[in-house]
Formats: C-alpha cells, structure tokens, sequence
C-alpha cells in the first residue's frame, strides 16, 4: 500500500511536468527554433533543483562510475529495448540525419525530468515510509509507462498489441535498466548519454532515406 502511495504521487509530479512543459512549450515554440527538444529538459530542471535542495543531494557523482555491472545492465537495456524498436518499428518511416541528431539530443535532454527529476523524489517518499529505496527504479519506470498511457488517452491515441510491443515494451525495459544505472550511479550523465545511444541504435538502417527520395521525386517532377 506505501508503494501504491509513492506510485501515485510520483504519478502527480509527472502531472505538474506535463503542465509546466505545454505551459512552456506553448508560450515559447514559436520563438525559439526546435524548443521542442529542450523544453522537457527545461520544465523537469525547475521541479528538480527544488527536490535535490530538500534532500540536500545533486545528481553528478562520479565514485561509482566504474562499476561494470551497472554499465553492463545499461549497455544490455540499451540494446534489447532498440531491437524491439528495429523489428517492431514502421518500415515506411524515414529519418533524416538532421532529424536524428535533434532526436537524439531531446532523448538525452528527457532524463532531466525523467531521472533527475523523478528518481530523487520517489527515493525520498521511499525513505519517508521506511521501504527499500531501489523500489525507486521499477515505480519511476512505471510511473512513466502509465505517463505514456494517459497521454495516449488524451491524444485519442488507438491501442494496439503493436503500439504495446513496439513502444511501451521498449520504452519499460530502457527505463528499468537506465533506472537502474542511475540508482547505482547517482550520475545523471549514465543516463543521459545511454539515452542518445538509444535513439542512434533504433533507428539504426533508417537514416538518410528521406533525403534520397526527395531528390528522386524532384528529378522525376
């Protein structure tokens, strides 16, 4: 039950991040070219700052960074979550390398709200109840997945068994052991760094395409 009360309010803190975020991203998209990629990043910042002062901690340790296992299991997160991505993903799609460069920078920018932000909260609420703080990595993940979900719902977004394989599978196996990393850590660079990696490796064979039929199209008009 204290887990299901920690879930729930770390639940509402990714509520108050959604709002600041639209808040922001609506009052500044138009005057600052790809805002898109930092106004997560930007909106998690504020929230966060304000737990790392109440807990008196911040997220750039670097003691524990040369644990393998830990880089192991990011490295192996990493890995399953971007094949699911690759066999699962829509082979219509293109990419552009422009546009993987901007993807890769808004996911690394992401674990601002997602780990900076969240992960010292719910470790907090953890300690608060007297409960195993590494339950930290599986309530952020799923706190997260059901952010997924809600947003889904808002959009009117169709669910499919595809939608929950090719997106929300992948994205809770990165998160547990990104999550994971982090906890081990304290660094917030684990993250952010395995995270733009991520997005490299998932759209791996899908890069430059775009480019070329537009040519194509152009010679043939």
């Amino acid at each position: 039950m204290k887990a299901i009360v920690v879930f729930l309010l770390g639940f509402t803190l990714s509520g108050v991040w959604i709002a600041l975020n639209t808040f922001l991203y609506g009052a500044l998209n138009k005057k600052i070219k790809n805002f898109w990629v930092t106004s997560p990043a930007i909106s998690g910042a504020i929230p966060a700052l304000i737990i790392y002062l109440i807990v008196k901690d911040h997220p750039f340790h670097f003691d524990k960074l040369g644990d393998l296992s830990v880089w192991g299991i990011a490295v192996a997160a990493v890995i399953v979550s971007s094949i699911i991505v690759i066999i699962t993903r829509d082979k219509t799609k293109k990419i552009s390398g422009e546009e993987l460069k901007l993807q890769c920078l808004a996911g690394a920018l992401m674990e601002v709200p997602q780990r900076a932000m969240m992960m010292p909260f719910v470790i907090m609420l953890l300690e608060k109840r007297g409960l195993n703080t590494i339950w930290s990595v599986v309530i952020t993940a799923l706190v997260w997945l059901a952010g997924m979900i809600f947003q889904s719902v808002l959009m009117n977004k169709n669910f499919s068994g595809k939608t929950v394989v090719s997106e929300m599978i992948p994205a809770l196996i990165f998160s547990l052991g990104i999550g994971y990393a982090f906890y081990a850590t304290g660094c917030i660079l684990v993250p952010i760094v395995f995270h733009a990696l991520e997005r490299i490796l998932s759209n791996a064979g899908n890069v430059g395409k775009v480019q070329v039929e537009e040519k194509e199209e152009a010679k043939a008009a």
